[in-house]
């Protein structure tokens, strides 16, 4: 693949974004395919094709269960459990490189080591403080655990970042607690822009708040689609107790109400708290 090819695809007209990066993508992985092995290793090759895959698929948020799962697989990808998964590899494991480590973050890391050109390392390092940012941003508490989550989202032909904000508390086995917690989603969409969903669990009775500048005409259309959601809350055996779409109440407090917690401010957890 000549450098050009990939350029001129990068350089489309807007009205061209998706397909020029599917063409993109289509491009890396045949050059992936045509260099030596030497050049690249086959776990270096793994998650590199990984990352693309994750990165040109679009999520079905009709199917739930698969929304988990691709979410669940970015979060593996990023190796925002690197760390967790060498702490627990014994010597034996690491006959083979385990696929816990085949991940976005060690590649980075090994990346910054090499030989490359000043700019590529820089943007290397970005992707890395940010990944180990929402690491570090993801504390434990003594009995609360908290999460600070940043993810890329397809919506459409348009990308965005999800940024999911996490507080709970753990039961006495050390697994998260399903009945007590509060979740903050924070997007900006391409129509609606900034918009933040806050959803508590106490004692599996949920309630959850839209905050979006258009609050009234969001109720009116989502109203059609509340007890399908009431529905399927009882199945998992959540009973929804409302659902509720407010307006920021000034510009001042939207514009602190709908921004993630930066990462310059990585001492302490604040903007969550929970009642148990």
């Amino acid at each position: 693949m000549e450098v050009n090819d990939l350029i001129d695809y990068l350089n489309k007209d807007t009205g061209q974004v998706a397909e020029s990066k599917g063409k993109a993508a289509e491009l890396l992985i045949q050059s992936l395919n045509r260099r030596p092995e030497a050049q690249y290793a086959r776990n270096e090759k793994l998650v590199l094709s990984l990352i693309l895959e994750a990165e040109f698929q679009i999520i079905d948020f009709t199917d739930g269960p698969s929304v988990a799962h691709q979410l669940k697989e970015m979060t593996k990808i990023l190796g925002l459990q690197l760390e967790h998964a060498l702490i627990n590899l014994s010597g034996d494991d690491m006959a083979e490189f385990p696929k816990e480590l085949e991940t976005l973050k060690p590649l980075l890391l090994k990346l910054l080591n090499e030989q490359a050109p000043a700019s590529m390392k820089e943007m290397a390092e970005q992707i890395l403080n940010r990944i180990t940012a929402q690491q570090i941003l993801s504390q434990e508490n003594g009995p609360i655990q908290n999460l600070l989550l940043t993810l890329p989202l397809n919506l459409g032909s348009a990308q965005t970042d999800l940024t999911l904000q996490w507080s709970g508390r753990k039961t006495k086995d050390g697994k998260i607690d399903p009945d007590y917690c509060r979740v903050l989603f924070y997007l900006k969409l391409e129509r609606l822009k900034e918009t933040v969903i806050d959803m508590q669990v106490q004692n599996r009775i949920i309630k959850v708040t839209v905050i979006n500048g258009n609050g009234a005409v969001l109720e009116e259309a989502a109203g059609q689609y509340l007890d399908i959601l009431r529905e399927n809350l009882e199945k998992m055996d959540y009973r929804l107790s409302g659902v509720s779409f407010v307006n920021p109440v000034n510009e001042k407090e939207r514009d602190q109400g709908v921004k993630p917690i930066p990462f310059s401010e990585a001492g302490s957890y604040s903007g969550v708290d929970i009642r148990i």
